[in-house]
């Protein structure tokens, strides 16, 4: 399928959850005529789309089908200002040429309650095989095209070091609002005093909860950094409950430490955790002493293969430009 000049691909989604920057700018720098709409940094999204409404548009997304302004303004607490549209809403909206979906979360592709309506979209691209992938073939053509945060293969840290640098990723974002900043410092506490560095997730409302960690001398890392570079330059990942960075820094070859937050019983948590020999489930204490016992030598934790896919972009480009 061709498209000519005037054709519109526009990349949609929020914050953390648009996982898309990295293809928009390949297709950029391919010529094409690229709009990215993050949410998070664009406010007036509305008004932008009802001046392009009419054009023939490509559109992909890796946003919640039904994140509209309603379910926007309850679970992410931020600018009241902020124009949303749902990605079903841009759908019926725009009337897309062609529609492509890609996850932002590599622990599920989409909520089961979504999967029905992937009908609407001409093809799904997936980083990996997994349930999701088969259950996602009955409404719509899939295909694996790679983790799109991954841009090469990372190569095994030496261990041995006296500098082990550990990252810790929070995430669950409603669950951390739900205390007040001090509250949620003193329920981190323990690994915090470990020293390792911590990473935000992308996402409105948390400014609070870094500025007292910052105040209490915790080494934070700047929210624009990709969680694959960090993963790249860190020993070990520590994350939270069933996070995407789990499976993002377990299956390129570290060895993950998640910390069971509270948010479900620790029970429930196991049931969905998998069993592999690189993760390690802690509960906020446990984890702290995990990780003093690695750094004093008395543990070494271990590590995966390196399987999980780079994104292959081209692929990627053929899949939207419906050229395959």
């Amino acid at each position: 399928m061709a498209y000519n000049s005037n054709t519109l691909y526009l990349f949609y989604g929020y914050g953390c959850e648009y996982s898309l920057s990295h293809l928009a700018g390949y297709m950029k720098d391919k010529g094409y005529n690229v709009l990215e709409l993050d949410l998070l940094k664009i406010k007036n999204a509305y008004d932008i789309l009802s001046g392009i409404r009419g054009k023939p548009v490509v559109f992909t997304t890796s946003w919640h089908l039904f994140f509209d302004k309603r379910n926007f303004d309850y679970f992410i607490h931020g600018d009241e200002n902020t124009q949303v549209l749902s990605p079903l809403e841009i759908i019926d909206f725009f009337k897309p040429i062609r529609s492509i979906y890609y996850p932002h979360d590599l622990t599920e592709f989409m909520h089961e309650q979504e999967w029905t309506w992937l009908d609407l979209f001409d093809m799904a691209m997936v980083p990996y095989k997994n349930n999701d992938y088969y259950l996602m073939k009955r409404y719509t053509g899939v295909i694996e095209t790679g983790w799109i945060n991954k841009t090469r293969h990372i190569s095994k840290p030496d261990y041995e070091t006296d500098d082990l640098r550990i990252v810790y990723f929070p995430s669950n974002t409603a669950y951390i609002k739900s205390f007040s900043p001090e509250q949620y410092f003193k329920i981190l506490e323990p690994l915090l005093e470990t020293g390792l560095q911590v990473k935000f997730p992308k996402i409105g409302g948390l400014d609070a909860y870094q500025k007292i960690l910052a105040d209490n001398d915790v080494e934070l890392i700047d929210s624009d950094k990709t969680v694959f570079d960090l993963i790249d330059s860190y020993h070990i990942v520590v994350a939270t409950g069933s996070s995407s960075v789990l499976y993002e820094a377990g299956l390129s070859g570290r060895p993950v430490i998640t910390v069971l937050d509270g948010a479900m019983p620790d029970e429930r948590y196991c049931e969905i955790l998998p069993d592999y020999s690189w993760l390690y489930k802690c509960n906020i204490k446990e984890a702290a002493r995990l990780i003093e016992d690695v750094k004093n030598g008395r543990m070494v934790l271990s590590s995966g293969e390196d399987i999980l896919k780079p994104m292959d972009f081209g692929l990627a480009e053929k899949v939207i430009t419906g050229s395959l």
